[in-house]
């Protein structure tokens, strides 16, 4: 979630351009209370598993503009229209949760093998012993 404000109040309907360092681009608008919400792609991802890094953090450029009328002079020359521009430049980190290691699930799989094999080894153990005593009566 951004926020763009002007002069300390939230400014609605400033354009907001976020820009990830392999080229990902979402163009979005600021709603009434300046604010900008945008989901970020898995771009940082390596290309080749042998350059894979948890603490690899990608980069990304925010740009907020934002125009309006105003009359004035600036340096001698008259202007009627203000255009305002501000980048913000970004480090962020994929969340740990796209990281998750499989290791769980197999665990619980093969925790619920062993489970599953112990009930059935058990089980046949007691037929046996049954039978057993139904032979030496």
């Amino acid at each position: 979630m951004l926020q763009v404000l002007l002069k300390g109040a939230p400014l609605a309907g400033a354009a907001v351009t976020v820009r990830s360092e392999k080229g990902w681009t979402r163009q979005l608008t600021t709603d009434a209370q300046g604010k900008v919400s945008v989901q970020l792609v898995q771009d940082a991802y390596p290309a080749r598993w042998e350059l894979f890094s948890r603490d690899r953090r990608g980069r990304l450029l925010v740009t907020a503009s934002h125009e309006y009328e105003e009359a004035g002079t600036l340096d001698g020359q008259p202007y009627e229209r203000v255009k305002l521009v501000t980048t913000l430049p970004w480090r962020y980190s994929t969340p740990r949760s796209a990281y998750s290691s499989q290791a769980w699930g197999l665990g619980l799989t093969v925790l619920t093998v062993f489970v599953a094999g112990g009930g059935v080894f058990l089980s046949r153990e007691r037929r046996k012993a049954r039978r057993a005593r139904l032979v030496a009566q």
